[in-house]
Order: C-alpha cells, then sequence, then structure tokens
C-alpha cells in the first residue's frame, strides 16, 4: 500500500494543486535555507481527502486524517552535487501543511541532537555491536544521559559521567536524584 501512496503523491508533482479541484484535498509548503554550503528546498505535500481516508484507514490507523510527503532537494554548492530524499508520513491533522512541516522539522531537530549528544559524551558511533547489543547500549546511554541531565550543578556530561565511574558518592547522588 506504501507503493501506492509514494504513486499517488508523484503523480502530483506536475498537477496545479491551486485549481479549485484540487485545492480542497491538497496543500504545499516549501522551504528553502542557505547554509553550510549547501541550498535545501523541503517540499511538505499533503493530501487530505476527508472523510474517504478515515473510512479507508480507520482500521489500521485510527483518526489518519492527512498522507504527507517531504521532499528534500539538497544542493552542495562548491560540488554541485544534487540529492533528493522522500519521505512519507501519516497524520491525525487535517490540511496544515505549514504547520505538518514544522512539527516533522521539530522532531527531527530534537532526534538530531539527542543523537549528537550520545555520540559526543558516550561515543555510540564509535563501537561495533552484533545483535541487540546496539539497541541495548542505545537505551542505557539513553537512561545514564537522562540521569545525567538530572544534575544541576555545572560540568558537561561527559565531565559527569566520568565522575560518577570515578566517584561512588557522586555516582549515589545521581542514582537519588532520578525523578520518574
Amino acid at each position: 500500500r506504501l507503493m501506492d501512496v509514494e504513486r499517488w503523491l508523484d503523480e502530483m508533482d506536475g498537477v496545479d494543486i491551486d485549481r479549485p479541484v484540487y485545492r480542497s484535498h491538497y496543500g504545499k509548503y516549501v522551504t528553502e535555507e542557505v547554509s553550510h554550503g549547501r541550498i535545501e528546498t523541503r517540499e511538505c505535500l499533503v493530501y487530505s481527502p476527508g472523510k474517504i481516508m478515515e473510512s479507508m484507514l480507520k482500521d489500521k490507523f485510527e483518526g489518519v486524517k492527512s498522507i504527507v510527503r517531504i521532499s528534500t532537494e539538497r544542493l552542495e554548492v562548491a560540488t554541485k552535487k544534487l540529492s533528493v530524499e522522500k519521505r512519507y508520513y501519516i497524520t491525525s491533522l487535517g490540511l496544515k501543511p505549514k504547520e505538518i512541516s514544522e512539527a516533522i522539522r521539530s522532531h527531527w531537530d530534537i532526534e538530531n541532537r539527542l543523537h549528537w549528544q550520545l555520540d559526543v559524551s558516550f561515543r555510540e558511533d564509535a563501537g561495533r555491536k552484533v545483535g541487540n547489543a546496539a539497541q541495548n547500549f542505545s537505551l542505557i546511554n539513553k537512561m545514564a544521559l537522562y540521569i545525567i541531565k538530572q544534575d544541576e550543578t555545572k560540568g558537561s556530561v561527559a565531565a559527569k559521567r566520568k565522575n560518577a565511574g570515578w566517584n561512588d558518592e557522586y555516582l549515589f547522588k545521581l542514582l537519588n536524584k532520578i525523578k520518574i
């Protein structure tokens, strides 16, 4: 079914969705960002057929109101290399392309910051893990990061982590502050 959704939204690329026949079911929001030697254009295309979609998908995804495609074109200015990426989402939001685009951007910004913090403080990307070990270590690292961030004393996450490994009193202090 995902292939149908992809084909469906890709077919809309050549259609003027501002025409009245499409306007009530399709919305588009486009942003362009220039930074770090790249020009990045993001297009959020939202298809929201209303009651038709709700009845088609109610057994699998209750409350779905829209199907979303985020297309990202990234041009590396120095090399002139162009890359295109398409991602698909479903949402309970109606025909609100700007709001949906900003929510998705915000979600990935948080995910990227978390990944960066885990990599810098715990060197998560450095080691190879086999089987479920990668997932298990990632979960343990996230729990440790949460515990360390509860400590309001000055110092980096990496420094606090080392201190907890060397100083049992500090580790005990951290573990007693856990808010669940």
